[in-house]
């Protein structure tokens, strides 16, 4: 009885720290898990971050690009219509129609090409949205992975030490019977 009563010990002895070990694992696993969901966000709210900046920074050289336009257009027109006022009343009022005529169809150009690069810039960021959606959910599908491996795992240590007392309850009325 005292030799089965030592193995037993020894078993139980042997089977807590098994079950410590895998205890630890299980909040290790659990930490890095965490971190991982924390750098994940952090990743997330950097890259939202960076497309509002873009974003920003392309609407003020547009804003930039307009200002500055509209001001040659307007110098120009001033200095045209000086000298044409010095001319003919006749001809300055044609040469007058002539320029603003150019003018209004630099500016129609200029205002297509800032069109054309906002509409490229909000696509790039659409698809930088739809990247990170990605991203995000296969990120998403990891972490749930994770999760189910960690529950697994605590199923099977706990079916791992109801099975060691159920040996050592056997082994102890086996001794007793024998």
């Amino acid at each position: 009885r005292a030799e089965l009563e030592a193995e037993a010990g020894e078993i139980r002895r042997m089977h807590s720290e098994d079950t410590a070990a895998m205890l630890r694992r299980a909040a290790e696993n659990e930490a890095a898990l965490r971190e991982h969901r924390r750098l994940a966000e952090e990743k997330r709210r950097l890259a939202v971050d960076h497309e509002e900046r873009q974003m920003q920074e392309h609407a003020r050289r547009c804003m930039a690009a307009e200002d500055v336009s509209a001001s040659q257009l307007r110098i120009a027109e001033q200095e045209r219509a000086r000298r044409l006022r010095e001319e003919h009343e006749g001809e300055r009022m044609e040469l007058q129609d002539a320029v603003s005529a150019m003018w209004r169809e630099l500016l129609v150009e200029d205002e297509r090409r800032v069109a054309s690069e906002r509409a490229e810039l909000e696509a790039r960021a659409e698809e930088s949205r739809r990247l990170h959606s990605e991203d995000t959910a296969a990120m998403l599908r990891r972490e749930a992975e994770g999760e189910a491996a960690l529950r697994k795992q605590r199923r099977l240590a706990e079916e791992q030490r109801r099975l060691a007392l159920e040996q050592e309850a056997y082994q102890m009325q086996e001794h007793a019977q024998r």
